[in-house]
């Protein structure tokens, strides 16, 4: 199998899965590989992939097998093998987008039970360099005025320095 050492191709931005297929995609790009998984989630609720599950008397809630999201991304042309397909949720199991429904596998081609953390709940996004920069400038403009400011409780002053519990 090929590698790609820069992570995503131009695809990718496009929305493309098959920029994911490639190998593993650098930490650097977790965010476009979260997009990528998104919208795959959301067209697998749309498609009635991922739905409530029963195996050996026990229920799980929102999930699909793994061999079946092989063949789904192998029938809408996302990859060309098996082999890629994997290496496609690979990269979400490895960015923790999927996980195994009770966290005892990592992704094979097999009738194994897998879920998106958003589907339930453990997802728990990084926040962008752009969020950060905002949430900054923010900061910057309200510094000045009577929002952000030097507080009193309990008989202690807590500064602005943008440090919780800061004394003086």
């Amino acid at each position: 199998m090929s590698t790609n050492p820069g992570g995503l191709s131009p695809s990718a931005k496009r929305g493309g899965l098959r920029s994911l297929r490639l190998g593993e995609v650098p930490e650097h790009r977790k965010h476009e590989v979260a997009k990528l998984g998104e919208r795959l989630r959301l067209r697998w609720h749309d498609e009635g992939i991922i739905k409530d599950r029963r195996y050996h008397m026990r229920s799980y809630s929102k999930c699909f097998p793994a061999n079946m999201a092989v063949e789904c991304l192998l029938d809408r042309g996302d990859c060309d093998t098996r082999q890629q397909a994997v290496c496609i949720m690979k990269n979400l199991q490895r960015f923790d987008m999927v996980h195994h429904v009770v966290d005892e596998h990592d992704f094979k081609d097999d009738f194994l039970f897998f879920r998106f953390r958003e589907d339930d709940g453990t997802y728990k996004p990084d926040p962008s360099p752009q969020d950060i920069i905002a949430g900054q400038r923010l900061y910057s403009r309200l510094a000045g005025t009577n929002v952000v400011q030097d507080r009193k409780y309990h008989g202690k002053v807590y500064t602005r320095s943008g440090r919780t519990g800061t004394r003086r």
